[in-house]
């Protein structure tokens, strides 16, 4: 009898786990169909994300320094918008291929999250770098995350906030560094350029030796204060850009740090803009594995303008666009070609004609042209001779 009941539990165990397996694969079936119809794998610490989302029905959202709360996609969705993984899919890469490549560059991608801007998180297929992109702005090249995704969203610590799973793992200021080491009670309004000096005094008191300095000279002109210190006997002279009443932030930390290396006190800390969801205006004072923390945090000033494309990368974008409307120009001549002299053409044999363009093909070009088209090329005076096979 003993035996019966020991057979009889382990039936019924198999039993419930053989449906619960069932169930969940019933469940997740369209995270298997992304997979198969874009030809994919979507690594294991992704999908586990994504099942979580389905397996509760609730959305789940999670918080990423400087862009936000963002929204776990729901891979059931079958909408015709970015709450539609395959959807978004496209998106993330119609934009990358048109605005960013060749400077960028993307294959076997897996839209995890998007926040209410049209930012999406994505990773790529053997890849653990999240990578966010502003599908709104063509301008901010896509930015690669200092950490991995489960910095950001750790299932095991998440509430239930308003029927949503929700996550937060930034650590606040004032558990990062003391409030002996940061600053935002000063007033960010600059009427005269002897106000910077109330900055200077409390940047300074955040050391830990004097800084002996003096103002020799402020000067105002229509867009800069330019002023002059004395500092171990030297004179230091700096500016600082006029906008209407505010500091200028952009300079602020670079002066304090300037000053800083100028008295040669050997300090192995630096100034940092606090970020302005802190506050208007703060300074920190961080070594650099501080400042690594502070930043992942989102607790230092971001820099956004340095996501902006530059002017080399905006010249190699347009060559690349430039050369790939030659390319399909080139392809589509080919075809009419073939289509005007389908009578009178011959499987395997070649074929030729001119190709008139001002557009110059340089080394890569060539190579890339050959490859996709499979055809040869050879310079003329008015743009290049086309040899193809039928």
């Amino acid at each position: 009898m003993g035996l019966l009941m020991i057979i009889y539990g382990s039936f019924v165990s198999i039993v419930k786990t053989l449906k619960i397996i069932f169930l969940n694969n019933g469940k997740f079936k369209a995270i298997r169909r992304f997979e198969e119809s874009e030809n994919l794998q979507i690594p294991s610490f992704i999908k586990e994300i994504l099942e979580f989302r389905i397996k509760n029905n609730r959305e789940l959202l999670f918080e990423v320094a400087y862009l936000g709360e963002f929204k776990v996609l729901n891979y059931n969705s079958r909408d015709s918008n970015f709450n539609n993984p395959s959807f978004l899919k496209e998106a993330i890469l119609d934009l990358v291929n048109s605005e960013f490549y060749p400077v960028f560059r993307v294959e076997n991608l897996i839209p995890i999250a998007r926040n209410k801007s049209n930012g999406a998180l994505f990773v790529e297929e053997n890849k653990s770098e999240v990578v966010y992109i502003d599908l709104d702005n063509s301008n901010f090249k896509p930015l690669a995350l200092d950490k991995k995704i489960d910095f950001y969203l750790d299932l095991n610590k998440l509430s239930l906030q308003n029927n949503a799973y929700y996550g937060n793992a930034l650590e606040k200021l004032e558990n990062i560094i003391s409030n002996k080491e940061f600053f935002y009670d000063v007033p960010d309004g600059i009427f005269e350029g002897k106000d910077y000096m109330e900055i200077f005094d409390k940047s300074f008191n955040l050391l830990d030796i004097s800084i002996d300095y003096s103002i020799t000279a402020i000067e105002e002109k229509e867009d800069k204060y330019f002023i002059e210190l004395e500092i171990k006997n030297k004179i230091f002279k700096t500016f600082f850009q006029k906008y209407s009443h505010y500091i200028d932030n952009e300079r602020i930390t670079i002066v304090l740090n300037e000053i800083l290396e100028l008295t040669q006190a050997h300090v192995q800390k630096k100034f940092y803009l606090l970020s302005y969801e802190i506050c208007d205006f703060g300074i920190v004072l961080a070594d650099q594995n501080t400042y690594e923390k502070l930043k992942e945090n989102g607790c230092i000033d971001f820099d956004f303008e340095s996501q902006k494309l530059t002017a080399e990368e905006i010249k190699s974008i347009r060559t690349y666009s430039d050369l790939s409307t030659e390319i399909d120009n080139i392809e589509f001549h080919i075809e009419v070609v073939k289509k005007s002299n389908k009578n009178d053409f011959k499987k395997g044999e070649q074929y030729h004609f001119s190709y008139q363009t001002k557009y110059l093909f340089d080394a890569d070009g060539l190579n890339l042209i050959k490859e996709k088209l499979n055809i040869i090329i050879v310079k003329i005076e008015l743009g290049y001779e086309i040899f193809f096979k039928n």
